[in-house]
């Protein structure tokens, strides 16, 4: 993890710049329950989060791409890197794993994210990533086999380096499990966040690239 990278190395978070934000994930990252469905508390999804903070916490205005799509994973996400890399991203988070957890290895698992890596810097060379770690299913979702999730966690914090940040939700999961269920996390009761679960994500990617700024919107 490389906290604090974006306020003390990159130019482009000077007050008044144009970032663009990239988020290519499964359906993790589209609107929760409530707020997909018109419900209170209206809450957008992680994605958007991020974005309102980095505003806030940079001065930057930020452009955001949501490239989030239900049942994707890293294997689908190779057919995006050209679009991403189109983007002329700033900075890419990088959110699969649960819809890998139905079949693949965590060497298959690596091997695709860092092909999408490697495309997406055919683009811009400066881009930088947030990869983050997947969230805990329920007991309900049985297709996914979430002990496949610790092999990911290493490859993940080991594709980690300069402009690489790893955000492990996987293991916040767990920990927020001692107090509440997976149940009271998941916003369609099986892989999903709910509102409260878009907000750790938000806060925790955050919070890995602001040290300290996790309190921002």
């Amino acid at each position: 993890m490389i906290p604090n990278i974006l306020i003390s190395n990159l130019p482009y978070l000077l007050k008044g710049a144009v970032v663009t934000l990239a988020l290519a994930a499964c359906s993790g990252g589209q609107p929760p329950g409530g707020g997909f469905h018109g419900f209170p508390p209206f809450q957008p999804p992680y994605a958007p989060l991020v974005a309102h903070a980095m505003e806030g916490l940079a001065g930057a205005r930020v452009r955001l791409e949501n490239l989030a799509t239900a049942g994707w994973t890293t294997a689908d996400a190779l057919w995006e890197a050209e679009r991403v890399a189109l983007l002329q991203p700033d900075l890419v988070i990088v959110a699969f794993g649960m819809n890998d957890a139905a079949y693949a290895d965590g060497d298959e698992f690596a091997a695709n994210l860092s092909t999408l890596l490697d495309g997406v810097r055919a683009g811009p060379p400066s881009a930088e990533f947030v990869l983050v770690s997947p969230m805990l299913p329920t007991r309900a979702c049985t297709w996914v086999d979430p002990s496949r999730f610790a092999g990911y966690q290493e490859r993940l914090r080991a594709l980690g380096g300069d402009g690489v940040a790893f955000v492990d939700m996987t293991r916040l999961w767990s920990e927020v499990g001692q107090r509440k269920t997976t149940d009271d996390l998941s916003g369609n009761g099986l892989n999903h966040p709910n509102d409260f679960g878009h907000r750790l994500y938000a806060h925790t990617i955050i919070a890995a690239l602001w040290p300290g700024g996790s309190n921002e919107g």
